[in-house]
């Protein structure tokens, strides 16, 4: 059961996960004007990471 099922505070594991979240979709929000939602790929973002 994770922080976001009902425990009472998140866990390492937790965090560490919602920030690479919130870096993968800031990257992605970047990218998408310079190539296109559609010509960009998962490879793009992850290399500019």
């Amino acid at each position: 059961m994770t922080a976001a099922r009902g425990r009472d505070a998140p866990t390492k594991f937790d965090l560490r996960r919602e920030a690479t979240r919130r870096e993968l979709l800031r990257l992605g929000v970047e990218r998408f004007p310079i190539k296109g939602y559609a010509a960009t790929t998962v490879e793009d973002i992850v290399r500019d990471s």
